[in-house]
């Protein structure tokens, strides 16, 4: 009896062969998960504080001198605060397109690349799965981050809708046309001030100042960043200077050298209280007094009545004399007029 001859086992295919498709598929999954953060980043991370200017030539470009946009000079001398209010919106509104004019095209860039990668890296991860090779867990990760990265085709879409319907660059120019609209009727908006017999370059307001000064204060509730409650029918033997700011309007900003000066004097006052009320969230009172190392009274005020409520521009300040209004100034905070105010008997 013979023996039979040995027949050679069947060689494994070469590592290259079995497992390319493995590497290939995690490279591009890899690649795929960079571009997916790239886009996420230009769709929700970098638009929060970047500057876009315009060219002449229509073309956004990114500020990168890091300097923060000058606020717009008021439209007019603004008593009731309505325009310079409508302005600060629609400037808000061109600022909120310009970005997307920006960032949308190069959100749609990145996850197209992203989705495409991905899509590239999970079919090949498929395929080296189903051909049951080696490196199987190389083929898993590569499939799994590949299937994130074609998660970018969500964002493609969102960025598609902004582009083909939202339509920024054409709703910046409409809303610019509304502004240009609103400036060309400063003339007629001064006149029919003047022929009311106000005086528009009154630093007061004279519009509040018509049916409130002399009157007694409303009571107003106010709690402050280190949780102490004010009331102002408590305050009734002080001359009370409150002051209504806005955490993200520049003229507001503004006035913080002003007052915190005005807070450091306090001692040579008698009967003073300095007391800023603000309407956002409590908890962004304080950082935003963290942030700017404000010492005066800062608050969270409560429902407001009139005049409180009838507010347009900021900041607007109430000079409260043992309950009743003294004087009502809005806009730009002037010290030597605060002082004297404190001073007076």
């Amino acid at each position: 009896m013979t023996d039979e001859p040995d027949v050679p086992a069947e060689a494994p295919p070469p590592a290259a062969e079995s497992s390319w498709a493995a590497l290939a598929s995690l490279l591009l999954g890899c690649l795929g998960c960079l571009a997916l953060g790239m886009a996420v980043m230009l769709q929700w991370y970098l638009p929060r504080k970047a500057n876009i200017t315009e060219g002449k030539n229509g073309q956004f470009r990114l500020d990168t001198t890091g300097k923060a946009p000058a606020p717009a000079s008021p439209l007019v001398p603004d008593p009731s605060g309505r325009m310079n209010q409508a302005q600060t919106d629609l400037e808000e509104q061109k600022t909120t397109l310009r970005r997307k004019a920006y960032f949308t095209p190069r959100v749609f860039r990145a996850s197209n690349i992203a989705a495409g990668l991905g899509i590239a890296g999970f079919l090949l991860g498929l395929y080296h799965l189903f051909k049951k090779r080696g490196r199987r867990g190389l083929a898993s990760m590569g499939t799994l981050l590949s299937g994130v990265a074609a998660l970018a085709l969500l964002l493609s879409g969102m960025s598609l809708y902004t582009m083909e319907v939202e339509k920024p660059r054409q709703m910046l120019r409409k809303v610019e046309k509304v502004e240009t609209q609103a400036k060309s009727l400063i003339v007629d908006f001064k006149k029919i001030y003047q022929q009311a017999g106000i005086n528009l370059d009154n630093p007061t307001n004279p519009l509040l100042d018509l049916d409130w000064k002399g009157e007694a204060a409303p009571n107003l509730t106010a709690k402050s960043t280190y949780d102490y409650i004010y009331r102002l029918n408590e305050e009734s033997d002080k001359r009370v200077f409150l002051v209504f700011l806005r955490l993200n309007d520049p003229m507001s900003h503004a006035s913080l050298p002003v007052l915190k000066q005005f807070w450091a004097n306090r001692a040579e006052y008698q009967n003073f209280l300095l007391l800023a009320v603000m309407n956002e969230n409590l908890a962004d009172i304080k950082k935003y007094r963290e942030e700017n190392g404000i010492t005066f009274p800062l608050t969270k005020a409560g429902p407001l009545e009139e005049p409180y409520s009838a507010i347009g521009v900021f900041p607007t300040v109430f000079i409260i004399d043992r309950t009743v209004i003294q004087q009502i100034l809005s806009g730009p905070v002037d010290f030597n007029r605060l002082d004297a105010a404190a001073r007076a008997p």
